[in-house]
């Protein structure tokens, strides 16, 4: 197999600094690094991969064993503690090597593993030494990508990834990608979300943009089924309402938001006018800043098979949370079940009076409560 064959980058790029005869050299002799080529040609077939483990168990390679402890954990029908320390240990020891020539380039603590290969990360933006690997083949198992460099983002050798975290630039920029994407989720990020936990984009921006309509026909997104917009939204506004009804918008299964307050009613309204949504996850509060401690606030709708919309109530002392509870218990809208996830250290003072009154309202309450000490 010529290494040729994964030159992903193109004549174009004006980024591409690696000698394609150089790129899959990993182990000198031809049989490793073509089932290298294998598994990067085709990064979603487990048999190539078990295939590639075998031989470096065979080499005494200890990646081989990574690759069949993380197939392992996959199938795994129970936490297995040790299977996990070995996998923790092998990685401290080797990652920059299994990530090479990668490895400059990203966070050190966003990288996962899976099936022994690199699964997720987060790029160092603006950098020559990400710049430098633009293109190269070992972005191919990468399924979960953080990233504002647009060169990657819009380069054929992070096709396969299944979700993409950028910014509004990042989303308006595969506007202009011609090649297929298997892109599924895609997570709207603030440009600040690379230098701080924070999230001050707004979503109106990225649909009020003249290539959004482009987007939102389709075109290279027509995988899309998850939407992560990590900015205040109202379901009511135009920009909102115009996206929701475009060809994107209709076949979305799962939208998650952030709002200002926890109104219900817009949010149900939504799920019923959208036959496609199975879930609808509304944060509210101060949940938009990730460093705070009540990240967990918010509301989720939840449509059964039967086509019956669940209402979930994740609250803690957040009193936009707690509205959520008395709107719910006011609604007019009669659900067969009430879900209930308590999370902070006021369950009794506050918490449960709102409780009582949505079981004078619903027949099936379920609470489930997450106290911290």
């Amino acid at each position: 197999m010529s290494t040729s064959e994964f030159d992903d980058a193109g004549p174009t790029d004006p980024f591409r600094t690696l000698d394609p005869e150089q790129r899959l050299a990993l182990h000198g002799e031809a049989t490793g690094d073509d089932l290298v080529a294998a598994v990067l040609a085709d990064p979603d077939n487990d048999e190539l991969r078990l295939v590639y483990g075998d031989y470096l168990i065979e080499h005494e390679d200890p990646r081989g064993e990574l690759i069949q402890l993380q197939r392992q954990t996959e199938k795994a029908t129970h936490y297995d503690r040790t299977v996990w320390d070995r996998q923790a240990e092998l990685l401290q020891a080797h990652w920059t090597e299994w990530c090479a020539p990668l490895h400059p380039a990203l966070e050190p603590t966003s990288i996962e593993f899976r099936r022994g290969f690199l699964w997720r990360c987060k790029t160092l933006d603006n950098t020559m030494v990400l710049r430098d690997v633009i293109g190269h083949p070992m972005w191919r198992t990468v399924g979960d990508l953080q990233t504002f460099e647009r060169a990657l983002l819009t380069n054929p050798c992070v096709r396969g990834v299944k979700r993409f975290r950028t910014g509004t630039d990042g989303v308006v920029a595969l506007g202009n990608v011609t090649h297929e994407l298997a892109v599924e989720h895609l997570d709207l990020l603030s440009f600040h979300a690379q230098y701080a936990p924070s999230y001050y984009d707004h979503f109106p921006q990225v649909l009020e943009h003249a290539l959004w309509p482009r987007l939102a026909d389709l075109g290279p997104l027509r995988h899309v089924r998850a939407i992560t917009a990590r900015t205040h939204v109202d379901p009511r506004n135009l920009e909102s309402r115009t996206f929701l009804q475009s060809p994107l918008g209709n076949q979305l299964e799962v939208l998650e938001y952030y709002a200002a307050e926890c109104t219900l009613e817009p949010w149900e309204f939504l799920m019923r006018e959208h036959s496609s949504l199975r879930r609808l996850h509304v944060h509210t509060g101060r949940a938009i800043d990730r460093r705070s401690s009540t990240d967990r606030g918010g509301a989720i709708l939840e449509r059964d098979a039967d086509g019956n919309i669940h209402p979930i109530l994740a609250i803690d002392t957040d009193p936009h949370a707690h509205e959520a509870i008395v709107a719910l218990a006011t609604m007019p809208a009669d659900y067969r079940s009430v879900e209930i996830l308590v999370f902070g250290a006021l369950f009794d003072e506050v918490t449960q009076p709102l409780v009582e009154r949505l079981r004078q309202r619903f027949d099936d309450v379920i609470v489930r409560a997450f106290v911290r000490p």
